[in-house]
């Protein structure tokens, strides 16, 4: 629960309460000694684009706002580059049904909800949008539980870019095809649980994810949640068997769970570094345990009635993901050829298998695992087939 502008309980530094009657506001500084305090009074967003082509924002500042600094529904090629965008009290960079849409070399700060929500795409054809060498700071600061990025549609690509401080999770997805490449996402989902800094969730058409050469570190919760709750949070989260991922080639360190995979099938996680984390690997098959009767015929999940559809209905959804041709046949409760190899885990329990997963019916091979060490020493025991990047091509290249 949150409670937001609530005259009696003005009574610690940060606080205040706008009487929206007299317009008068009361307000105590968390900083006794700041020098200027901003107010947003734009309750419309700064620019608004309906059905636009070609439009191109550089080199600009845009500041304040209770609603989005640029929002752009049914539009194509609208480019964001160079930019500084701080302060929106809402979602700053809202695109809705849009292609071929770029968010570059910018920063977005200070936002109240998520910083970027991009929507576009198909199985299909791919939005075209790109979202890289970006720096995204302290989102989420009112909305609490919103992702530095939504994405929508799919095929978005997400580069380069660094996340960080937020209290929910850095991106969350829905659709197919989605590369996450060569972030570092550092300090968020510190006030939720049951959550992720990369969350795909209950998508059984939404294959094609990519989580590649990230850097992932202090990915944990600041506070002990009640009995009612999952305590932890993961790194990468696919969640309620989301399948068809593939996650290469990530450094996850200073966490709870590197990366948890919620009984999915055809999940791949290989030639990561696991440093400091918990946990490196949660394998669960949930649909045949608690989860069977939300995702089984009929079920809320709507699961394997919208693959049935889909199967019979889209003959090019199994031209574009083969693996997909079984779904309904083989075992379509279980996390079907999970492939866990070729990781490097400095700790104590690289994987944990629940719900009778285990090494005889998933592909475990080759892993690495030290009691101890560096990341230095951690990446040079990586079984060799793959080239980590420097931690220097990873985030923001200028």
């Amino acid at each position: 629960f949150q409670f937001v502008n609530v005259p009696q309980a003005l009574s610690a530094p940060g606080q205040y309460y706008l009487n929206r009657s007299t317009m008068k506001l009361y307000f105590w500084p968390a900083n006794p000694s700041f020098s200027e305090l901003a107010i947003n009074t734009c309750s419309d967003p700064m620019f608004n684009l309906e059905g636009v082509a070609n439009v191109h924002f550089n080199g600009l500042t845009l500041q304040g706002g209770l609603t989005s600094a640029i929002y752009a529904d049914v539009s194509s090629s609208v480019t964001v580059n160079d930019c500084v965008v701080n302060g929106c009290s809402g979602q700053p960079l809202w695109f809705s049904g849009c292609s071929a849409c770029g968010i570059v070399n910018s920063i977005i700060t200070n936002c109240g909800g998520s910083a970027i929500s991009l929507d576009g795409g198909s199985l299909s054809m791919a939005s075209g949008h790109v979202i890289s060498n970006c720096r995204i700071l302290n989102f989420s600061r009112l909305a609490r539980m919103w992702p530095a990025i939504q994405l929508y549609g799919g095929g978005t690509i997400v580069t380069h870019n660094l996340i960080q401080d937020g209290p929910f999770d850095a991106i969350t997805m829905s659709g197919p095809n989605y590369q996450i490449t060569n972030n570092s996402i550092n300090n968020v989902d510190f006030e939720v649980s049951d959550a992720g800094a990369i969350y795909a969730d209950r998508e059984p058409l939404s294959r094609g994810l990519t989580v590649k050469n990230n850097l992932f570190q202090n990915v944990t919760l600041t506070f002990a949640p009640n009995n009612q709750t999952s305590p932890g949070v993961a790194q990468v989260y696919l969640d309620d068997m989301q399948p068809g991922a593939t996650v290469e080639g990530n450094i996850f360190e200073g966490g709870g769970v590197g990366v948890e995979v919620g009984g999915g099938r055809d999940n791949t996680v290989k030639y990561n570094v696991f440093l400091g984390n918990a946990l490196g690997i949660l394998l669960d098959a949930r649909g045949t345990s608690w989860a069977h009767s939300y995702c089984t015929f009929g079920g809320s999940w709507d699961y394997l009635d919208s693959v049935q559809y889909e199967l019979l209905k889209v003959p090019a959804y199994v031209r574009i993901f083969p693996l997909a041709s079984d779904f309904l046949t083989n075992n379509p409760y279980f996390p079907v050829r999970f492939n866990s190899s070729d990781n490097v885990y400095v700790g104590s329990t690289f994987i944990s298998y629940q719900d009778n997963t285990g090494p005889s019916n998933t592909i475990c091979l080759n892993n690495v695992i030290l009691s101890s060490g560096t990341l230095q020493s951690a990446l040079a025991a990586m079984p060799s087939g793959y080239t980590m990047p420097t931690l220097a091509q990873v985030g923001p290249q200028h």
